[in-house]
């Protein structure tokens, strides 16, 4: 191709893609700053929908925590009673007498 006919191509190819951006940079622009709003705006609601499952989770976890500081309270204020249980884990239970003496010998259980 000549140098001269690519020169003028050139120049006309200039001249389009400036008027394409005078032209369309404030539609751009536009666009742009309508498309944020929108987002802004979607994620707005998104945090106030999350926000109410947020403080509904949040209160169910603080009742659930002034459960367990009611009970480790009952505790710290008694610890007798603790120890007491304790000691009743570690028993052996007792051979009942109102357990008939069949089952005691019985030979499926001895396997």
């Amino acid at each position: 191709m000549d140098p001269a006919q690519l020169s003028i191509i050139a120049h006309a190819a200039e001249t389009v893609l400036g008027v394409l951006v005078v032209l369309g940079m404030p539609a751009v622009i536009i666009f742009t700053l309508k498309h944020f709003k929108l987002r802004h705006r979607e994620l707005e609601l998104e945090a106030e929908l999350h926000g109410k499952q947020t403080q509904a989770r949040l209160s169910s976890i603080e009742a659930r925590l002034g459960v367990i500081e009611s009970a480790l309270g009952a505790i710290g204020r008694n610890p007798d009673l603790l120890q007491d249980q304790r000691r009743a884990m570690l028993e052996a239970p007792s051979a009942s007498s109102e357990e008939p003496v069949a089952s005691r010998t019985d030979p499926l259980r001895t396997r």
